[in-house]
């Protein structure tokens, strides 16, 4: 499986969320 860190800021919030998606399993993670 490959996994792909993608960062994305919120414009309402200060906070910094990384999200890691696994390809091939289509499995979401907000947390790191």
């Amino acid at each position: 499986a490959k996994f792909t860190i993608t960062k994305c800021e919120d414009e309402k919030s200060s906070n910094v969320t990384f999200i890691i998606e696994c390809e091939g399993s289509g499995v979401t993670n907000p947390y790191l």
